[in-house]
């Protein structure tokens, strides 16, 4: 085989490497592309969705009840202390209500956002009413999320330790039963919601 013609397979493998790579770049390029577009489109809507908004107003506010739905997930419940008569349970802590003033339309269904659009938007003031001591988790970033429906239904999600009061009648001791409920609920309105836990 000549030297030219080893030039000319080098120049023809050449060619095909760098058709190959520019080939890549514009996948590449085509994806970043999109990817930008539903960036813009999402910071499109959630402008538009805090544009006027007042968190300090409750949805409905003069026209309906805001209805809170809950739910807890525990992941873990102890120690219990006697002594104290109280106990702690570590939990996932959800609410979800209606706000259709942050109602919207995109190429999405659901928003899924972190803690910091919360602060942002109304939420609602609960609090346990026999809680002592309640931890919200922060490592390595606060343990919280926060997704919106396009109907404007919200769910909000936070994990929480909390150490509450659990009044117990030690007669029997070691060999009674308690019932040690978790009373939570409005801080403004006065609804409370009892969760009982045996023990």
């Amino acid at each position: 085989m000549t030297g030219s013609t080893k030039h000319r397979i080098f120049s023809f493998q050449l060619v095909i490497f760098l058709s190959h790579t520019s080939c890549i770049r514009s996948k590449a390029d085509s994806n970043s592309t999109r990817n930008f577009k539903d960036i813009t489109t999402f910071t499109k809507i959630l402008d538009s969705l805090l544009d006027g908004y007042d968190n300090r107003l409750r949805p409905g506010l003069g026209d309906r009840v805001t209805e809170v739905k809950t739910d807890i997930y525990v992941t873990s419940f102890g120690p219990v202390s006697d002594t104290d008569m109280e106990y702690t349970v570590d939990v996932f802590f959800r609410q979800s209500w209606k706000d259709e003033r942050l109602k919207f339309h995109g190429p999405m269904n659901i928003l899924p956002l972190n803690n910091l659009m919360a602060s942002k938007i109304w939420t609602p003031d609960t609090f346990f009413h026999n809680g002592k001591k309640s931890v919200a988790h922060n490592m390595t970033m606060p343990n919280k999320l926060l997704r919106i429906m396009e109907d404007g239904t919200l769910l909000y999600t936070m994990r929480l330790t909390v150490q509450a009061e659990c009044p117990m009648h030690l007669e029997d001791f070691p060999m009674d039963s308690h019932s040690c409920p978790l009373k939570f609920g409005s801080c403004k309105y006065r609804h409370i919601i009892s969760v009982s836990n045996t023990d």
